[in-house]
């Protein structure tokens, strides 16, 4: 399931199961240092009837089977106290943060942009021309060879400033995001993982709640 979910990511490697040790010491550490954690909840089924949800699962185990062996893994580090003092919402916070992004941006003495969305990036840099925006391009070029360790990692690393107080840092990486974050932390910046937030602010809908909230008129989130 992990190197399937790797495998997925722009940036990506060849996980061997070393480094799979290794990821999970990582991200289990990013979830430790985070001050607000996003968490996914089980599907609501509505008026569905059971045989439906089981077609459902039939046809995609992976996705339903990761979808609760997330939760259950998030509820054990929870039952041990590990996110004692912590804000736990919704894995769409982001959709809050789109919505704010104008006062938020004003807050912040320089923005880094982590993502593979330059034109977002450049964007916001036009709209708001007081802000100091840097943009760091994440994401491996389709066609480069997948290495044997996750260089990109430490490449990322290197772009980030050693002294990052009073600044906001938005990242779309995928898998990684909360990696970055630690580490922007860290170096005393605020950094959000606004995800698929991207996509949005990009003029797309690439998730199946983005084409929700098309009906729904009061939520513009488009750049």
């Amino acid at each position: 399931m992990i190197k399937v979910a790797i495998a997925s990511q722009a940036d990506r490697f060849n996980v061997d199961p070393t480094w799979m040790l290794i990821l999970k010491d990582l991200m289990i550490g990013t979830l430790l240092q985070a001050d607000i954690i996003g968490v996914v909840v089980l599907w609501r089924t509505g008026q569905r009837k059971a045989e439906d949800v089981a077609q459902d699962f039939l046809k995609h185990p992976r996705a339903f089977s990761g979808h609760w062996r997330a939760i259950d893994f998030m509820l054990h580090l929870a039952s041990s106290g590990a996110f004692n003092n912590k804000t736990i919402a919704s894995a769409h916070l982001y959709f809050s943060v789109l919505e704010h992004l104008h006062d938020i941006l004003l807050h912040a003495k320089k923005v880094f942009i982590l993502s593979s969305r330059k034109p977002v990036a450049d964007e916001l840099a036009r709209r708001y021309p007081d802000i100091r925006f840097e943009y760091i391009s994440v994401g491996l070029p389709d066609e480069k060879p997948l290495s044997d360790k996750p260089d990109f990692l430490s490449a990322t690393y290197s772009m980030l400033p050693d002294d990052m107080s009073g600044s906001l840092s938005l990242i779309g990486a995928g898998t990684w995001a909360e990696i970055y974050c630690t580490w922007i932390k860290q170096k005393g910046g605020v950094a959000v993982d606004i995800g698929s937030g991207f996509d949005l602010l990009d003029g797309r809908t690439t998730r199946p709640i983005h084409k929700k909230l098309e009906l729904d008129k009061t939520h513009q989130y488009s750049l």
